[in-house]
């Protein structure tokens, strides 16, 4: 029979878990340790199709519970993501076009993955010109501003960094890409690409394959199972009954 205290710890642990983003995974564009020319993201021409291919990233994950230093994992990024077009704006007074799209899709690290990442209704901007987007764009979904931001940790259970396996809150969820360097590949051009990529004016979408650099940040909070609560909340406990005896 679990004992009043436990019985509290557990519930202080499940609560926590289900009301704030206990951990922020993040990697920075081009910062693999191996030299390497490979873009993050490649798009494909006239469908609004985005993807990765075992794109060599180290990513960052940061605990925002406990005082431990960030860890490091050497991992290949992969990705596949759809845009849908919703419209572009023409900013006054500088006449800048803000074109706006629905992002759906996944991404998740290394082939065999111990995270996946899914977004619905996120939302992908770039600015530009009335018929092409500029060299930046950014990717941006949170639950908590109606779109569906779903981590799955398939790793083993750390509970330094509040990494415990399945599916976390999605209340409490979000992501966003920074991209930069976007270069298209037009049938007649530079081998090395043009700046920019111009879109097709009825359809919103890139007439040409592109490509660009991205940097990535996320946070989320692991649910942790029975199992893995009532060990966490028994060290706790202990550590609870140490201090008082000191």
């Amino acid at each position: 029979m679990r004992s009043p205290k436990l019985a509290v710890t557990l519930a202080f642990v499940y609560t926590a878990a289900a009301n704030a983003q206990d951990v922020t995974f993040s990697f920075a564009a081009n910062d693999s340790p191996q030299p390497t020319n490979q873009s993050t993201f490649a798009g494909s021409a006239l469908d609004g199709g985005i993807s990765s291919s075992r794109v060599l990233s180290n990513l960052l994950v940061e605990s925002n519970v406990n005082r431990v230093l960030p860890l490091e994992i050497q991992s290949r990024f992969n990705s596949d993501f759809q845009l849908t077009f919703i419209e572009s704006d023409r900013l006054t007074p500088n006449g800048q076009y803000l074109h706006s799209y629905f992002i759906d899709g996944s991404f998740w690290f290394d082939d065999d993955p111990y995270m996946v990442v899914t977004i619905e209704n996120g939302v992908f901007t770039t600015l530009g010109e009335a018929d092409r987007w500029g060299t930046a764009a950014s990717i941006v979904a949170s639950s908590d501003a109606g779109s569906i931001v779903s981590y799955e940790w398939l790793g083993d259970d750390n509970s330094d960094y509040s990494l415990f396996q399945g599916v976390n809150d999605e209340s409490f969820s979000d992501a966003i890409f920074s991209l930069t360097n976007i270069t298209s590949f037009p049938p007649i051009g530079p081998p090395q690409g043009t700046v920019g990529v111009d879109i097709d004016l009825a359809t919103g979408l890139p007439e040409y394959n592109w490509t660009s650099d991205a940097s990535f940040a996320g946070s989320t909070s692991f649910v942790p199972s029975p199992g893995s609560a009532l060990v966490f909340g028994c060290g706790v406990l202990a550590m609870s009954r140490r201090k008082r005896r000191q």
